[in-house]
């Protein structure tokens, strides 16, 4: 199995789309692969039906969202690739479900350019839970079809790292209000906060507790979500004006076409041995994660369980 492939193995496996039994690839006897795709048809069939009588309220996927913090820019009103007929509403209703899921289906709109626009500026929106909602269904759909697309597994590692930002936004007890583009980080600013606000360094999670330079810095609330303290001072050191802050986020989560993943979260969000770096990332944003030697081995560790060389240098 190539790299990318054991790489997009594994993803699938964390993401629920295939079980560990559910692997078909390599079976030679047709009956038993039969027998596979039948119970992976049957299972996801089970669960779409279970997703479309779900209410409207999908509040338990809000935590879903994109990394999208201090963006200078508004996101495009639509997600939908300019060649093609059918576009995307700039604000979703209830009756906006059905048709873009029908429109995924029929390869009218990309599923990829659909999930870049949720937002982490607007938590709570119905656009966002739509769109949840949309890629919900489609993952079902492809489970009961037994099918695997390309930007299925690139959508599935941007929902990783985004999943896992918004978890660590949890432990802060930071919501969209915190979060918005002139944000300030809470480590920077006086209080008093509510006390929903957790800034308690003994409660916090060893990778989340904040730097001298997370004081000291004025700097936006993502940064703060980021579970090395390394790469979170490489970041501080620099001024804002000195690098791409929108593309640096594109990176990390491989928001856009033809950008693979910049981190993949394997263990609970706060948790850096969890944390892999992609080979893309190192080159391309070698200073952000120069010194992170915890980084370097949970990175080489991952890529070792799936047979991969190590990325960097044993220290």
């Amino acid at each position: 199995m190539s790299e990318s492939t054991s790489l997009d193995y594994q993803l699938l496996l964390q993401s629920g789309v295939i079980g560990d039994k559910d692997n078909w690839s390599g079976v030679a006897d047709s009956v038993k692969r039969k027998k596979i795709q039948n119970r992976i048809n049957q299972r996801s069939h089970r669960k779409l039906v279970a997703i479309y009588k779900r209410s409207c309220d999908v509040s338990s996927c809000v935590n879903i969202c994109l990394v999208g913090a201090r963006q200078r820019q508004k996101p495009s009103p639509s997600a939908l690739d300019p060649s093609t007929a059918v576009s995307t509403p700039a604000h979703l209703n209830a009756t906006s479900v059905p048709a873009l899921i029908s429109a995924v289906l029929n390869h009218e709109i990309d599923l990829k350019m659909l999930i870049d626009k949720v937002s982490i500026l607007q938590l709570h929106s119905w656009d966002n839970q739509a769109i949840i909602r949309v890629f919900e269904t489609i993952v079902s759909h492809d489970r009961r079809t037994g099918m695997v697309r390309f930007n299925m597994l690139s959508s599935l590692s941007q929902f990783n790292f985004s999943r896992a930002l918004m978890l660590n936004a949890d432990v802060f007890g930071l919501s969209a209000d915190h979060m918005h583009d002139d944000a300030c980080s809470l480590f920077v600013v006086a209080g008093p906060w509510p006390h929903s606000i957790n800034l308690n360094t003994e409660t916090l999670p060893d990778g989340l507790r904040p730097t001298r330079l997370q004081y000291r810095t004025e700097h936006h609330p993502w940064i703060d979500l980021l579970p090395v303290a390394q790469l979170r001072n490489n970041i501080l050191e620099r001024s804002v004006d000195s690098y791409d802050e929108e593309g640096l986020c594109r990176a990390f989560t491989g928001r856009g076409h033809g950008q693979g993943p910049g981190v993949i979260v394997w263990r609970e969000p706060w948790d850096p041995s969890g944390w892999e770096v992609t080979a893309e990332f190192a080159r391309s944003w070698g200073w952000v994660i120069s010194g992170c030697f915890d980084l370097f081995r949970s990175t080489n560790m991952w890529r070792s369980q799936r047979g991969e060389r190590p990325l960097f240098r044993s220290q």
